[in-house]
């Protein structure tokens, strides 16, 4: 692999030339297979003079000429630094990869792109396009995209027109399953997270697996008001959850206080309302609320390990490497704010290490065995995910312990949030947010 700067060549020639330095082009024939992204074109190989190599890394590339035709038929943008890999009689120059974002106007905007420049920690050490684009930024016949590019100098994104990545970063879930099935297949297989997963969709998924049953709490899908009086029948407290959301968006617990009173703490609108309704304002709560939508989950409500008497979860994250094998990159615990049932950080919560929480909740000798137990059922959950033969690379895992130490599995992310972990340990946080970056330069070749 050799680092590369590309400039444009100053023969006029209407032919495909790539001009580079002997010892790289020793061993080609006169006519090569140029791959950039999704597209591939056959060049001509002229010989340089050839260039000291005894530095070669991203601040020291060589320097590689295409013919303008060949700049502009493989839409090559000159001011980044890439990567070369020759290999039999193909020239790949990389990586390029996408970041596939939703299709709302403002992802566009600058506030909202600089949360992807923390993923581009690292960038450095990987080069090429990165690329962001949207669903209608994909023009699937010239195998291109049109959106914004990642320049490190600048440390900004900027427009321009590219290839079709030969890897994709799925980060949006809102956009058809049909297109990203074909991105897939151009991608051959290559476009990651693959599939967006309700929650009623991993409870169906892990239900079946022995080695995880243990972790699952009951769960039954809300189709009407006695479902729900079902449920409570069977166990006092429970929560309602949309299967489709997350961030704790839409919850609502209900808690049984007599035969015919219930407690509810409804965070469903953003705030927490708490408020005692009988049965019939309980049933019109339900209606005028969406819970009946047939979107929402019930499962028992888990009297969760507290610390001054405010539950903690857990928030595991699990990425993919170079080496496309999953890995624990970072265990964060949350603890609810004061007299709220919800530990979001985005509600309230507050970070803590896994040693400080169960330190606290349980004494600082149980640390390391509920970190084994922590450990060991996200990287089942990852084990059995793979066997869906979907494409996953990444995980927000939300587990939790009760009070008598016991492991409940709570839900999994496919888009999760980092935030706790910068303010823990920032070091730790780029390392989790550039992960994917690197996974999907291995997945390139690089």
């Amino acid at each position: 692999m050799t680092w590369i700067n590309i400039q444009q060549a100053e023969n006029n020639s209407e032919k495909n030339i790539i001009f580079m330095p002997s010892f790289l082009s020793d061993g080609l024939s006169s006519n090569v297979q140029l791959s950039f992204g999704q597209r591939r074109i056959k060049a001509i190989v002229k010989t340089t003079t050839s260039q000291s190599i005894e530095v070669n890394d991203y601040s020291n590339p060589m320097q590689i000429y295409l013919s303008a035709n060949l700049l502009n038929e493989l839409l090559v943008q000159t001011e980044i630094t890439y990567q070369l890999k020759i290999h039999d009689n193909e020239c790949t120059i990389g990586p390029i990869i996408g970041l596939h974002l939703g299709e709302q106007q403002y992802y566009y905007h600058n506030r909202h792109m600089k949360q992807y420049i923390d993923s581009m920690h690292d960038y450095q050490s990987i080069g090429g396009l990165i690329i962001a684009f949207k669903d209608g930024s994909i023009d699937e016949t010239e195998n291109c995209v049109y959106g914004l590019y990642y320049h490190d100098r600048k440390k900004q994104w900027r427009y321009g027109k590219f290839p079709l990545p030969s890897v994709i970063f799925r980060r949006a879930y809102k956009t058809t399953q049909d297109l990203a099935d074909r991105l897939y297949k151009k991608t051959n297989g290559n476009l990651f997270n693959s599939i967006s997963l309700t929650k009623w969709d991993v409870y169906l998924k892990i239900r079946e697996y022995q080695t995880f049953k243990e972790f699952l709490p009951e769960t039954a899908k809300v189709i009407n008001g006695q479902d729900v009086k079902k449920f409570l029948r069977k166990h006092s407290e429970i929560i309602l959850k949309p299967a489709d959301l997350s961030r704790a968006r839409g919850i609502c617990i209900i808690k049984t206080v007599s035969t015919e009173t219930f407690l509810l703490f409804d965070y469903s609108n953003g705030v927490l309302l708490k408020t005692i309704v009988d049965n019939i304002k309980l049933q019109e709560f339900l209606r005028s609320g969406n819970f009946l939508n047939g979107n929402y989950i019930a499962q028992p409500y888990i009297n969760l390990a507290k610390i001054n008497n405010s539950p903690w979860d857990i928030r595991v994250v699990m990425q993919k490497n170079r080496k496309k094998q999953w890995q624990c990159n970072g265990i964060e615990c949350r603890l609810a704010g004061k007299e709220h049932l919800i530990t979001n950080i985005s509600r309230g919560g507050s970070a803590l290490s896994i040693r400080e929480a169960t330190s606290l909740s349980f004494g600082e000798q149980f640390t390391t065995v509920i970190k084994a137990k922590v450990k060991d059922a996200a990287f089942e959950f990852c084990r059995i995910m793979e066997q869906t033969n979907e494409h996953f690379a990444e995980f927000g895992l939300d587990l939790a312990f009760d009070t008598n130490q016991k492991l409940w599995f709570i839900e999994a992310n496919t888009r999760p949030s980092f935030k706790g972990f910068k303010t823990m340990d920032l070091n730790n946080y780029y390392h989790i947010s550039t992960a994917p970056i690197h996974y999907a330069a291995s997945l390139a070749g690089f």
